[in-house]
């Protein structure tokens, strides 16, 4: 007897299409969150979402809503949300238990001293911006400058510190403003190869964008001293960038950006309140990219000309200074060649102090976190990478130019990790830090959990061959038939999944091995590459059209 689908072809067709869409349609399930201000309940564009554990991100869009695909959630995770001026929001997360988010964000806790209604109306948020562009020359030194500052880079995975670097770095900083910016000099950037001898590692952090200084701001390093990389997974995860690039995120000195004249028409500002800062009054100026469907363009020679920060900036209320800015990434722009760059959140706070009735600059942050690896049972390895800035003098009677020959230059192998001279961890024995600057809590707990930073700093610098012995990997019998001959394959184990975490370790000590073997040839290999970098002549500068719209210039989409 046949059953009914078999009399009936449609019913035959019908089944087919059942259990093939069926499983399309669950693929195609997303969740949307959507992030809104507590108080007034209004959306929050741009917003930085990410789930920790399956290491995906998006920003919300306009209407302050953003979608993530089910299939690229796992189904148990930690849900992250941040958005410049309010407290982080930090939630369980489910896939099987929810079909949408609703995250109410709460201002931070520096509360916005709101307007008074009065005849009067508020001034106009760009006629402020404008405003502290024009005075420029009034409230910032326009002669040069002589920094000395703390800089310390730091790397976290998953939530714990894994290594430490620090320099004491002396700068010496051009005049405001600096309006032009130089072609040339992304070229000088990109093709000096002075320290790519030394670059180390097996994962590469650069920066995200650049923005760049004068060539005739320069840097030297008086001292600096490194932690051993404790990562759980083998990545040593090496910092592209230095510390003048940080000095470069000065926007208002070079008008970048949101403090760019020609973008502010591509720029949605807000005028949220007033609030008190270093004993000033301050507008407080909140800004976003409008909406558009053009492709983000970056030309590295050129100033950015797309809109893709959303964040606040302070300006004074009676100098219209800008004494504060801080910014994270709109993640949801179409970032072309850059796409792969694109961190899961990135976010940059810069400060100015004010002395003799100037402003200079107090300190910067630029962190960035990014996925850099995958564990076996699928779990993302995440990396945040801190970057700070603490001036501690500041000489604008008698700045000093820095010679040549003590510059550490601006190139894109720059990393003060691998930087060869002025290693020196006892500069700071006599170093005299205010106590929020010393390392401790945390930072500190998570690098001595295996031995103390002092031991690391001074063990560091290794400049004779250890009598290390070689590695011995584990073995594990594990038997093959090949040909009627049975084959013992003792390391087959490190071709499998579940011994993924035991063989990096291994790795690292095999790495640790054949670096300490070539110790005492490193002299010899570095004049090799000397002599081989300099042995083409440099081709002189020519001409190229570039089409308009194009992601980038020359090999910079490469880089």
């Amino acid at each position: 007897m046949r059953t009914p689908s078999e009399a009936n072809p449609f019913l035959r067709r019908f089944r087919f299409m059942f259990i093939v869409f069926f499983p399309l349609s669950l693929f195609s399930q997303s969740i949307n969150v959507s992030v809104f201000d507590a108080r007034s309940k209004e959306p929050l564009p741009f917003a930085n979402i990410y789930f920790k554990t399956a290491g995906v991100g998006a920003s919300t869009d306009i209407t302050g809503v953003a979608s993530f695909q089910l299939s690229d959630l796992i189904d148990r995770d930690t849900l992250l949300v941040s958005y410049i001026g309010y407290e982080s929001f930090t939630q369980p997360f489910s896939k099987n238990d929810l079909s949408s988010i609703s995250v109410s964000m709460i201002p931070s806790s520096n509360r916005l001293k709101e307007f008074v209604v009065t005849a009067e109306r508020p001034p106009k948020p760009d006629k402020i911006i404008r405003a502290a562009i024009k005075n420029v020359e009034e409230n910032y030194p326009t002669g040069e400058v002589s920094y000395q500052s703390l800089y310390r880079e730091s790397v976290e995975e998953n939530g714990t510190y894994i290594k430490l670097n620090e320099g004491i770095i002396e700068t010496y900083y051009t005049g405001y403003p600096q309006k032009k910016l130089d072609s040339k000099i992304w070229k000088d950037w990109y093709y000096d190869d002075s320290y790519a001898f030394d670059l180390q590692g097996n994962r590469y952090m650069p920066p995200l964008l650049n923005d760049f200084n004068t060539k005739q701001d320069k840097q030297s390093v008086l001292a600096s001293r490194h932690s051993k990389n404790l990562s759980r997974f083998g990545i040593d995860n090496s910092l592209i960038g230095d510390p003048l690039l940080l000095f470069a995120l000065d926007k208002i000195k070079y008008q970048y950006d949101f403090l760019y004249p020609k973008l502010l028409s591509k720029y949605d500002y807000k005028l949220e309140g007033e609030e008190e800062l270093f004993g000033e009054v301050c507008y407080v100026i909140s800004f976003y990219p409008k909406p558009t469907k053009r492709e983000f363009v970056s030309v590295q020679s050129h100033k950015t000309k797309s809109a893709i920060y959303v964040g606040r900036v302070f300006i004074t209320k009676e100098t219209k200074a800008v004494s504060k800015f801080e910014y994270q990434l709109a993640v949801e722009r179409d970032y072309g060649f850059f796409a792969r760059r694109v961190p899961l959140d990135f976010r940059v706070e810069f400060i100015y102090q004010k002395v003799n009735g100037k402003y200079f600059v107090k300190s910067i942050k630029e962190s960035s976190t990014k996925k850099v690896d995958q564990m076996a049972n699928g779990d993302a390895v995440l990396h945040k990478m801190n970057r700070e800035l603490f001036v501690l003098e500041i000489d604008a009677e008698n700045p000093k130019p820095i010679a040549d020959s003590a510059q550490f230059k601006s190139t894109r192998y720059s990393s003060i990790q691998y930087y060869p001279k002025n290693y020196n961890p006892s500069y700071w024995d006599t170093l005299e830090l205010p106590d929020h600057l010393k390392i401790s809590g945390k930072l500190l707990a998570d690098l001595e959990r295996e031995e103390p930073l002092r031991a690391q700093f001074d063990s560091f610098k290794q400049s004779q061959k250890l009598n290390l012995p070689p590695p011995e990997p584990a073995k594990y019998p594990y038997l093959f038939s090949y040909h009627d001959t049975t084959i013992v394959d003792s390391l087959h184990w490190m071709a499998l999944p579940e011994f993924e975490d035991e063989f990096k370790a291994y790795l690292t000590k095999e790495n640790h091995y054949a670096k300490n073997e070539i110790v005492e040839d490193k002299a010899y290999q570095r004049k090799l590459f000397n002599e081989l970098s300099e042995f083409y002549q440099t081709v002189s500068d020519s001409t190229q059209d570039i089409k308009i719209g194009a992601f980038a210039l020359d090999e910079d989409s490469l880089g």
